[in-house]
């Protein structure tokens, strides 16, 4: 798992993605094992990180089980079922706080 973790957050990393967290809520929440949380520019940058994202992991045969978005992209979610990725705009991000309501998760570092 931490090898796909990894991944996702090099490919956000290097599509310019921001403040890019991973939580880890195992223990903490049924829904999944880990929130991969970051931010883009603008709704058409969300939109490119969601797309690569996808793509990357297609190349690994992980396929979402759901991908659901905003009308304007501000705030897109991919579900993995072990995983999943939250990608916003920054005053979406600022507005929902979920980095706060998942405070009770264990951050993971990506080194």
């Amino acid at each position: 798992m931490y090898n796909t973790l990894n991944r996702i957050y090099n490919t956000l990393d290097f599509k310019k993605a921001e403040d890019i967290g991973i939580i880890d809520i195992t223990g903490v929440s049924v829904i999944s094992d880990f929130f991969i949380i970051a931010t883009g520019d603008n709704s058409v940058h969300t939109s490119s990180l969601s797309n690569i994202v996808y793509k990357d992991l297609i190349e690994i045969g992980l396929k979402p089980k759901t991908i659901e978005k905003d009308k304007n992209n501000s705030w897109i979610v991919m579900d993995y079922g072990n995983f999943i990725i939250h990608l916003f705009e920054k005053k979406t991000r600022e507005y929902y706080n979920i980095d706060k309501l998942w405070m009770d998760g264990k951050v993971v570092e990506i080194k």
